[in-house]
């Protein structure tokens, strides 16, 4: 077993070297290199109790899991991070606290062009595979700067580039963390892998984790395959023995019971819900939102995420809005903003002649910043009316087929659950 070191204090201003460890904090593994930070965002939106709201709202952090297959696609030019545009939009549009990666394929070079191209919304952490770090495996946090606090981040690795263990504060409640799994393909590997953690676990002194995510690459019931069969017995009873020395629940499966979902879909058109969130039972009365869904993330696998709102999170408001980022290039909005803009500017042009005390030039530019929102409202919900519209349909017409009798036993039914996935995905890339 390798010394142990101080820790590394993740946060937006720092320059790359480790700050002190607090007094009574237990010490952990270090992660290893983490790339210098770009400066913060210069405001920054300290949450406030909301008022005049009848509703008894509190804090929450969406957490979520998703298996890149890859860093890049074809699809979206030949950059090598091509796919890491899509991540920013979809960690923005859905409002991801923390995203946990796999498949990353992600080297140093590759980190620091993400940061100096999206830093100041994301904050990456990423554990590589030591012997093809571009080429195989990797896993890593993504956390959103613009809802997630990177001050009292610590990281550590257990597993380089399968195993990575995040912990942190939510609005300065209590510490959490949140343990990062890519598991091998070949079952065979699965007892020695999960008796690894087990044993750093035990060696650390470590605290159980609230929740463990990933890609698992096993599934522990019968029903979460399609067609329905068990795992290897060796390779499911090491994850169940880790599992439960850990004290964690397959926290979907509490909540649906009988319910069947899957994270992903062979060319065989065999389906598996090999992605999972595991988490402590203590939270499962706090998990809420569960989602498991195509996204504009080019990849194989469906997104899986869940609510998480701590017992002591304080209050917040309900946030401001912002333009979608997929009218920025709307020919009809923009035609309808030119307009308002020159109406505003030839008002300004009257003020220089006939000056009203109530129509000033400061008055007329917030009138003018209130329509342009209002139109741009307005269009949004004619413009995603129709494809929102669609993919409800097709969300709603998935799970029905899912949930069929003959799912199981008929190549066909399954071939139209897959179907619908693929005409999923196109929906979500082009409303992106």
């Amino acid at each position: 077993m390798s010394p142990r070191h101080e820790p590394i204090y993740v946060h937006p201003s720092t320059t790359g070297a480790p700050h002190a460890p607090p007094q009574n904090d237990r010490v952990p593994t270090p992660l290893g290199n983490i790339p210098p930070q770009p400066p913060p965002p210069t405001q920054t939106r300290i949450p406030t109790p909301p008022n005049n709201t009848s509703r008894n709202t509190r804090a929450n952090i969406t957490i979520g899991s998703l298996n890149l297959n890859g860093r890049h696609s074809i699809l979206l030019g030949h950059s090598p991070i091509s796919k890491w545009t899509s991540i920013h939009a979809a960690v923005k549009s859905a409002r991801l606290g923390i995203l946990a990666v796999q498949e990353t394929h992600l080297n140093g070079e590759h980190v620091d062009e993400i940061h100096k191209l999206f830093g100041k919304r994301l904050l990456v952490i990423n554990s590589p595979d030591p012997e093809r770090p571009t080429a195989s495996a990797g896993v890593a946090f993504i956390l959103n700067r613009e809802i997630t606090s990177t001050t009292h981040v610590k990281v550590q690795e257990i597993i380089p580039g399968r195993a990575i263990l995040l912990s942190t504060t939510w609005h300065n409640s209590d510490r959490f963390s949140i343990l990062n799994v890519y598991a091998p393909n070949d079952y065979a590997q699965h007892p020695a892998f999960w008796q690894r953690i087990s044993d750093f676990w035990i060696a650390h002194h470590l605290p159980n984790p609230d929740f463990m995510v990933g890609d698992f690459n096993v599934v522990e019931d019968a029903i979460d395959r399609s067609p329905p069969h068990q795992d290897p017995i060796h390779a499911t009873a090491a994850l169940r023995d880790l599992r439960m020395s850990l004290s964690l629940v397959d926290a979907w499966r509490a909540d649906h019971e009988n319910e069947r979902s899957y994270t992903f879909c062979s060319n065989l058109t065999r389906f598996s819900r090999i992605d999972r969130i595991y988490a402590n039972p203590t939270h499962l009365s706090h998990l809420s939102e569960w989602s498991i869904t195509s996204s504009a993330i080019p990849s194989d696998h469906r997104l899986t995420t869940v609510r998480f709102c701590p017992t002591n999170a304080p209050h917040i408001g309900p946030g401001r809005w912002t333009w979608p980022l997929g009218l920025l290039h709307d020919a009809n909005l923009l035609n309808k903003i030119i307009t308002l803009g020159m109406t505003l500017e030839q008002c300004l042009e009257e003020q220089k002649t006939h000056r009203d005390p109530h129509q000033n030039p400061q008055a007329l530019w917030q009138q003018f910043k209130r329509h342009i929102t209002n139109t741009a409202k307005a269009h949004t919900k004619i413009t995603f009316a129709k494809i929102n519209k669609w993919i409800t349909q097709l969300q709603h017409d998935l799970e029905q087929t899912r949930n069929r009798s003959d799912m199981d036993i008929s190549e066909q039914t399954r071939s139209h659950a897959a179907f619908l996935e693929s005409e999923l995905n196109h929906l979500h890339k082009k409303r992106f």
